[in-house]
């Protein structure tokens, strides 16, 4: 039996209003009274209608959509390429299409023709066709940009890859440094521009540097790795086989296993970012992830190939950062404040600290204190101290900093490297004090506003915000529009209002702080009589009344646990806390979470900050553990 369809005739008689009505609240025109807006909600969901995002597409000619062609998502490097497109998307509201070749040409012709009646905005595709910018021209020519990643086929056009040439020459050295003569290499088809610049580049890096090297090589589509991979044994066995996927060595090993004992061939793979890797491959990294980010990113930023190739960065090898040598393993302590040792950044020291053993000869022990013995320990220090390291929090850092911890520059660290890896502007807030670096950041962080970007949204909520208070509900940035936010999502002041509170809070003084600076117009807590700051305290005390009641705690957890619990519309946290919004299971807020920055502009900045104890019996080795730490 076929199904019928509702259409807007029928929601307007349910809802007693015009067709028209339901036409401007179906397509969020926004010029219809709240009452109005709910009626047609209401029926709609009543009588079962859908709404199609296909149709109203095509009226407007445009899809809000990313499209992704991927040979498989079985490859780690292309899971991770489809995440960096999925942040980029998520980040500017984009949705997102993943389709599969299979890396089979028949399949993504199948594939185009579905993108042809898509039509999809952006389109990104690491293609497995040969005439790759012929079979993709159609989709250019309907309005959709189209860019292709890591590879192009052989009937050319612009495309966003990595240098090959670089990384085929510096694989030629490493693997003619590590002593191989008798060398296999396995790639790609040579119809991708990616395979043809890597083997192009290893075979002239090779021959010029040693003309008497022998050079077997191989080309396979995926299906056939295995395959493939038991030509190498057919002569004279390799010294070592280099390939361009991790699943190219995987199948090499294999074949390895099957046909071979005794001394076998060192394996030399490409590879995504890995930060638990095993012995069985020489790696050299490429960041995927990041690929697929600048690529969707610099598309919605309308800008050319040649400026997003321009952001890639190659990591290289797995670079041996310990020049610690030891026959068992160094204890390094690490002294934390007791209130933070279940923090994200400590979390994952616990978890990575296998590796660290693994890698450095380092087991790491992390001893909390609460904060009236951490003070102690920080005002009467001893020189023969326990501790290797310390994690303060940045606001200790001007007061502590000099008296307990080791300047950098006297330790064997290669500090640009650091600096070159931490986020501009957190430099000097999380590292220096007076003029001297003396601690590197560990879980730097700032307030942000998260709010519930579903309600935010909400057509009849927009409207009734508007009515009830004749101005637009949009993310507060501002005090003042934050808690005339707040008034309007607590319930025993709008009784539709569709969470209990506003806001919740910590009631620590950082929350008020952060609030007095944003009214400061030079940024300074001098006098606080001034009259704009009796204003901010006087306005905080309104939030406090539209914020849930406090039951004693004082910790940022309360409040976040609020936020997920659905009992206020939103919350003043700092960043690492946001962990918990998406968390597995995934939490009541998870899809929902909008965030911006705090109201006034002004966030404060958090977190801890890591530095080498004066009294360290194991500078070296701390020293190396901080190196560890900022390491790919």
């Amino acid at each position: 039996r076929m199904l019928r369809v509702v259409t807007i005739k029928d929601i307007a008689r349910v809802a007693g209003v015009s067709p028209a009505t339901v036409s401007n609240v179906l397509n969020k025109r926004g010029n219809v009274s709240y009452r109005k807006i709910r009626l047609v909600e209401n029926a709609a969901k009543e009588l079962g209608y859908r709404p199609s995002d296909a149709a109203s597409a095509l009226r407007s000619g445009q899809v809000k959509e990313i499209a992704v062609v991927l040979p498989t998502m079985v490859s780690g490097a292309y899971a991770d390429f489809y995440g960096g497109v999925l942040q980029a998307a998520q980040e500017h509201q984009y949705s997102l299409a993943l389709y599969i070749s299979y890396a089979n040409p028949t399949q993504e012709k199948e594939i185009i023709k579905k993108l042809l009646s898509s039509r999809a905005e952006f389109i990104i595709a690491i293609s497995c066709l040969a005439n790759a910018a012929a079979r993709y021209e159609p989709l250019r020519q309907s309005g959709s940009r189209v860019v292709f990643a890591a590879r192009i086929g052989r009937d050319g056009g612009s495309c966003v890859s990595f240098d090959m040439d670089k990384v085929g020459r510096e694989f030629a050295r490493r693997v003619l440094a590590d002593g191989a003569q008798r060398i296999g290499l396995m790639t790609d088809m040579l119809e991708y521009s990616d395979a043809r610049q890597f083997d192009a580049a290893f075979r002239d890096e090779v021959l010029r540097h040693e003309p008497a090297a022998q050079i077997n090589s191989v080309q396979a589509v995926p299906a056939q790795y295995l395959k493939s991979a038991f030509s190498f044994f057919d002569k004279s066995l390799p010294q070592a086989i280099v390939t361009m996927h991790e699943e190219m060595a995987q199948q090499i090993r294999t074949a390895m296993s099957a046909s071979l004992s005794g001394k076998l061939p060192t394996i030399y793979t490409l590879a995504p970012m890995r930060t638990l890797t095993d012995d069985d491959y020489v790696r050299y990294f490429l960041n995927w992830r990041e690929m697929g980010y600048a690529i969707a990113d610099g598309m919605l930023a309308e800008q050319d190939e040649k400026e997003i190739a321009g952001r890639l960065k190659i990591i290289g090898w797995k670079k041996e950062i310990s020049a610690v040598n030891i026959m068992k393993p160094t204890v390094v302590n690490m002294l934390c404040f007791i209130g933070s040792l279940a923090n994200p950044f400590n979390n994952a020291l616990k978890q990575l600290s296998p590796l660290l053993k693994k890698d450095l000869g380092i087991e790491l022990n992390v001893v909390g204190m609460n904060s009236d013995e951490l003070n102690n320990v920080l005002q009467f220090r001893m020189t023969d101290s326990m501790y290797d390291l310390i994690r303060l929090d940045m606001a200790m850092l001007e007061e502590a900093g000099p008296r307990m911890l080791i300047p950098l520059a006297d330790l064997d660290l290669d500090v640009e490297s650091i600096h070159q890896r931490i986020l501009p502007g957190l430099w000097g807030e999380f590292t220096t004090v007076n003029g001297v670096d003396c601690a590197v950041p560990g879980d730097a962080s700032a307030m942000i506003l998260f709010y519930r970007r579903d309600l935010m949204e909400d057509a009849a909520l927009q409207r009734a915000f508007l009515e009830r208070n004749r101005c637009e509900l949009k993310v507060p940035t501002t005090y003042e529009e934050w808690i005339r936010q707040c008034a309007f999502f607590t319930r025993a002041l709008n009784e539709e209002s569709l969470t209990p509170y506003g806001t919740a809070l910590s009631r620590r003084a950082t929350e008020q702080l952060a609030h007095l600076v944003a009214e400061s117009p030079d940024g300074m807590l001098d006098d606080l009589e001034r009259p704009e700051f009796i204003r901010a305290l006087r306005d905080h005390m309104r939030l406090t009344e539209l914020a849930i009641p406090d039951k004693g705690s004082h910790s940022w957890s309360m409040p976040v646990t609020n936020y997920i619990n659905l009992e206020c519309m939103s919350v003043l946290v700092y960043a690492n806390y946001a962990e918990r919004f998406s968390a597995i299971p995934l939490s009541s807020v998870s899809g929902r979470v909008g965030y911006a920055m705090a109201p006034g502009g002004s966030p404060l900045l958090g977190g801890g900050v890591l530095g080498v104890n004066q009294g360290s019996r194991h500078t070296a080795a701390a020293a190396d553990l901080l190196s560890w730490i900022y390491s790919p």
